[in-house]
């Protein structure tokens, strides 16, 4: 048996859209399951930004990669 994994869309009136060809005379068992994620082509990246108001209104002071309290500070290392 083989298999082939289809992403069909329906069209204004519910009909599949993009079925393929099939060979006469055959049995083809089909299962369906409904996405009700978003759409393929809705799943780009989305590139935040941060809000125009605060432009300009943030420094930066120190590291900002580093720990704020140094390690023999944790409490989790006690």
């Amino acid at each position: 048996m083989r298999a082939q994994k289809l992403l069909l869309k329906t069209n204004a009136q519910g009909k599949l859209e993009g079925l393929p060809d099939l060979m006469p005379n055959q049995y083809v068992e089909l299962i369906l399951l409904f996405n009700e994620e978003k759409s393929p082509e809705s799943n780009k990246k989305v590139y935040r930004k941060p809000p125009v108001e605060l432009a300009g209104k943030i420094k930066i002071l120190g590291d900002i990669i580093s720990p704020a309290v140094e390690e023999n500070e944790w409490e989790a290392y006690k």
